[in-house]
């Protein structure tokens, strides 16, 4: 048992039973393609189209694994790319594009999942990294929630640091949603608002102990000394650039320990 996301992502980058099946399809494809020849996609693609139901847990899945799919291919090709060569990348994808919509387009392939569609309009999404994180947490939070009130206490404390440290990217889509530019908000955002760590938190087994830790009570006025009192000299030594984000990777690394383990 793991996140949904993770296993999703999973599936797709080690699962390779089957794939040889699309060897002859995608060598056709790819031969008549100036741009995309990355037979692994292709025939990643054509697994996914062709065999829909595996890769959700449930038949009633209350996420869209379409979505995940979109952005988990974007980034498959854009990590190849660099900012200078952006217009390789729009190549690339726009030629995969159209392979995608042929094959959902093409009514000879009954088995195939024809209601997946290529998302093109990532291309445009300056924020397509924190779009996918957001929807990978929505995806994820009924197993977090899960997972923090039927563990100890320690590991519902690493998930509610994790949930808490989404607050900034839920500032950043509110913050765009609220100028009304559809294209600055993603199309999921009113699905993932129920799980904005404020609505949330509180639901967690742990909460009121991370909150007495988070506000603990000050001491008497007669009890403060000097070391009480915060360093705000120029030397005060800060911690170094990117320690948080060290320690919530842990956090979710062990998580998911946790869960694969469960």
């Amino acid at each position: 048992m793991g996140l949904p996301s993770e296993n999703f992502y999973e599936t797709l980058n080690y699962k390779i039973n089957g794939l040889d099946k699309y060897e002859s399809d995608c060598d056709l494809i790819c031969s008549k393609k100036k741009f995309f020849k990355r037979k692994r996609l292709c025939k990643i693609l054509l697994r996914y189209l062709e065999t829909p139901r595996i890769w959700s847990q449930t038949d009633d899945t209350a996420y869209d694994d379409c979505i995940l799919l979109n952005y988990w291919m974007y980034r498959e090709l854009s990590q190849k790319y660099t900012k200078n060569n952006f217009n390789n990348l729009v190549s690339e994808f726009g030629e995969l594009n159209l392979v995608w919509n042929d094959l959902i387009g093409d009514i000879s392939k009954k088995s195939y999942n024809h209601t997946c569609k290529p998302d093109f309009d990532i291309l445009n999404q300056d924020d397509w990294e924190k779009r996918k994180e957001l929807y990978d947490y929505c995806v994820n939070y009924e197993t977090l929630s899960g997972t923090a009130n039927n563990y100890n206490k320690q590991t519902c404390k690493n998930i509610y640091k994790y949930i808490k440290g989404k607050a900034d990217l839920y500032k950043h889509f509110n913050e765009r949603c609220a100028s009304g530019n559809e294209k600055l908000c993603p199309k999921f955002y009113s699905k993932c608002i129920d799980y904005h760590p404020d609505n949330v938190l509180h639901q967690l087994k742990c909460h009121k102990d991370m909150k007495k830790e988070e506000d603990p009570v000050p001491a008497s006025v007669g009890a403060l000394s000097e070391n009480t009192l915060p360093d705000v000299s120029p030397s005060r030594t800060l911690p170094p650039e990117g320690s948080q984000l060290k320690e919530q990777y842990f956090d979710i690394e062990y998580i998911l320990f946790l869960l694969k383990n469960y």
